[in-house]
């Protein structure tokens, strides 16, 4: 009898602590953002449904070293460096990097332990605003992704989308951990 105790004893324990193993909490994107110095390495761009790809040119590779107090720094291939200040925004949606006193906020695609990819996202609306003639400096940025679209691998069989068809539009800076 004493022995059949020993073992449901040893039963709950195991048990106890393979639950704990269980809870272990995962980690916050602010712990996955700043664990790591990313380095970009390629740039995808979906129009629609379809999404192409393309690497980034070593002349145009960024790293990016996130702080946990708020503060990044971007580092040029030219070694050059921009210094600022991060923070999420919209519920962890977006990412705002503030430089010289400029902020741009960037959809966020993706933060985990293997890849950080940032962007931006155009919805039917946007688009159409950003392609007339009052689009401003989105609608320019939004111009220079359709213009180019060539550089970016699409799979064979991809429809061709004039600018009236989109309904969709996201560019995404894909880096990886340095």
């Amino acid at each position: 009898m004493k022995t059949l105790r020993h073992i449901l004893l040893l039963s709950l324990l195991l048990t106890a602590f393979a639950c704990k193993k269980d809870k272990e909490a995962e980690p916050s994107k602010t712990d996955l953002l700043t664990a790591k110095t990313w380095q970009d390495q390629t740039q995808s761009l979906r129009l629609n449904t379809s999404e192409g790809t393309r690497s980034t040119p070593a002349a145009d590779m960024n790293t990016y070293q996130f702080t946990r107090d708020g503060k990044v720094t971007i580092t040029a291939a030219d070694k050059t460096s921009t210094s600022g200040t991060w923070a999420f925004v919209n519920n962890e949606s977006q990412l705002a990097i503030t430089s010289g006193g400029t902020t741009n906020t960037f959809a966020l695609f993706e933060v985990s332990a293997t890849k950080f990819s940032f962007g931006v996202s155009y919805n039917q609306a946007q688009i159409q605003q950003g392609l007339g003639s009052n689009g401003g400096a989105e609608g320019q940025f939004l111009k220079l992704l359709l213009l180019t679209a060539g550089n970016f691998t699409f799979s064979s069989g991809t429809p061709t989308i004039t600018p009236a068809q989109l309904t969709a539009v996201d560019w995404k800076n894909n880096a990886v951990p340095r």
